[in-house]
């Protein structure tokens, strides 16, 4: 029961992603911070919802043409795009190369969701709609 309760507000959050990209960085938000497919126990546990999620919130941002499509070049931001150049740099002279390159993949996907964020949260209503999400996902 669950993995259809799960499903259905995914696929919600799926459709409205389309229309306005907002909703599914909301929607990655909560997927990531609160993981509800893995208190399933069916079909929902084993499929990559994230992935999917991510796939329709980065081609719907892409193909809307009200988005900002460049992250605002702060020094938050350079010092993020500096942070992670220096992970990379630093996962090929990593001791377990295996266990540091999924450690780097799991990361890299966290930091796009974070740019994505700086990118898209424009105005008070958005920032508080990421707080509000973050929070109820902890």
């Amino acid at each position: 029961m669950r993995d259809i309760g799960i499903s259905i507000v995914v696929l919600i959050g799926l459709f409205w992603t389309v229309r306005f990209p907002y909703v599914g960085v909301l929607l990655w938000t909560w997927v990531t911070l609160m993981v509800p497919h893995q208190l399933a126990f069916g079909f929902s546990r084993t499929f990559q919802i994230n992935l999917l999620v991510a796939v329709v919130t980065l081609g719907s941002w892409l193909l809307n043409d009200k988005e900002r499509k460049f992250p605002p070049l702060d020094t938050h931001c350079k010092l993020l795009i500096l942070y992670f150049l220096w992970m990379t740099f630093n996962t090929f002279q990593a001791v377990e190369p295996d266990m540091s390159w999924r450690m780097w993949d799991r990361v890299w996907r966290v930091m796009l969701l974070g740019v994505l964020i700086s990118t898209m949260a424009t105005n008070k209503v958005r920032i508080h709609a990421v707080v509000m999400v973050d929070a109820m996902s902890l």
